[in-house]
């Protein structure tokens, strides 16, 4: 009885689980999109190659998400994006 109740319980966590990566996959591909127009179109140093295509644009996209929102050689991305 209770060893059924805790596989219902992990099966509808395991579902919310998969949904919440679904949304957050979503979210970071519309972000990937709008950063590889805004960001992609116009070589800069230090920001053309990290949004040029958008597999590599959702990469970085996903390592911003989580902090690591550098260039190879440690300083800030968005520290060198310049808006025309």
């Amino acid at each position: 009885q209770d060893l059924l109740a805790m596989i219902q319980g992990m099966a509808s966590g395991f579902q919310t689980l998969l949904w919440s990566m679904l949304l957050f996959f979503l979210v970071v591909y519309v972000v990937s999109l709008l950063f590889r127009e805004f960001f992609g179109r116009h070589p800069q140093d230090n920001v053309f190659e990290y949004f040029q295509n958008v597999p590599r644009s959702m990469f970085t996209t996903f390592r911003c998400s989580f902090g690591d929102c550098t260039t190879a050689g440690g300083m800030p991305i968005f520290e060198h994006v310049h808006l025309a």
